[in-house]
This record gives C-alpha cells, structure tokens and sequence, in this order.
C-alpha cells in the first residue's frame, strides 16, 4: 500500500501549473508573434523557386531542338521539336536574316500551294520547312566547295506532328542524301542558325 504523503505529493506535483518561462509548452503555434507572417515568408520563398525554375528553363529551351535522326538508305529523317508557337512560322525579317547566309534559298524548287519555288511561301511557311531547305543548300553549297563539279540533285520534306503537353509540337524533316555525314552536319548547322535567328527576332 502506497504511502499517503508520498502519493499526494505526486498529485500535487502534477496539478502544479507550468512556469511562465517556458510558453511554447501550452501556446498554440498560431499564437507565436510572427508566426504566421514566418509560414507565409516561406511558402513565398517556395513558390518564387518553382517560378524561378520554371522560367529558367523556358529560357534555356532553345526554339527548335533536334530530338531524333535516323538514317535510312539515301535519307535522313529528323523529329524536332518546336518549343512554342510564336517559333512556328517564318516572317520576312527572319527570311532577311536567312538570306544573308543563304542567297539562293529562295531559287529552291518546291512543291507548294503558292508557286513552283521556295520563295513562293518563304516568309509564311513553317520553320521545319524552311530548316528543310537551309539543310538542302548547305549539301549543295558543300558539294560545289569539296568537289569543284555540279552538284546531286537533293529532296526533302517535312510535315508537322503532334502537340506535346509542355506545348511543344513536333514536326518531322526528311532530307535526301549523298554522304550522311553532310547531312546531318547540314540539317544541325540549319537548327543552328535558326535559333540564332528566332532568338534574336524574338528578343527584339
């Protein structure tokens, strides 16, 4: 049998009420000076990281990126990817910029709705059609430069795809070929050279 003194000096101790010292005891967190304002300063910080994030990475996406080539037995085929709409179509300040690299882009034979040329349709065409043909002339221009005689007879074409769900499309080119190397030396050069272009178009 326990002993009485010793059993209502427990129970005392346990009904003794808690200093004031130590207060986050018994205060609710909600109650703490600033704790609220603490808790909205951090889900702040969090959501300007995912924004920050976020907009870092858009900026760091290139328009046109390459995501695939396979090689077949006389072509090359390409799937790209085009990272928002604004970068899907051509416009005569891009075209001017083209031409500066590429003068005989526009001489181009192509099968369209407008003409029989590439010039018919080169500032409203789509800018996997327009990378289609720079890869095209690039082949040319190296076969004129490396082998001094009349150069192959190249085709291509190119068609869009399917809409990702970060709001990329896809587009697929095919271009034809005398040495696989050049050509997809040629068709990265064109990627090159187009987001150099659409880059500072949209800068602009």
């Amino acid at each position: 049998m326990p002993h009485p003194r010793r059993t209502r000096a427990k129970a005392q101790a346990r009904k003794a009420p808690i200093p004031r010292s130590i207060p986050s005891i018994r205060l609710r967190r909600s109650h703490w000076p600033g704790a609220c304002a603490a808790r909205r300063t951090a889900r702040c910080f969090r959501l300007r990281g995912r924004v920050r994030r976020s907009m870092n990475s858009a900026v760091s996406r290139p328009p046109v990126s390459v995501d695939r080539i396979s090689i077949g037995n006389d072509r090359i085929v390409a799937t790209l990817s085009v990272a928002h709409a604004r970068f899907g179509l051509t416009s005569p300040r891009v075209m001017a910029r083209v031409l500066e690299r590429h003068p005989n882009l526009l001489r181009h034979t192509c099968i369209n709705d407008e003409g029989d040329t590439f010039g018919a349709v080169a500032d409203h065409t789509s800018i996997p059609h327009l990378i289609e043909h720079l890869a095209i002339d690039s082949q040319v221009n190296n076969g004129l430069h490396e082998r001094r005689e009349s150069p192959a007879t190249f085709v291509g074409s190119s068609r869009w795809g399917g809409v990702n769900s970060d709001g990329s499309r896809n587009a697929q080119v095919e271009i034809s070929f005398s040495d696989d190397r050049i050509a997809i030396r040629a068709l990265n050069e064109a990627v090159a050279l187009v987001n150099g272009i659409l880059a500072k178009d949209s800068a602009s």
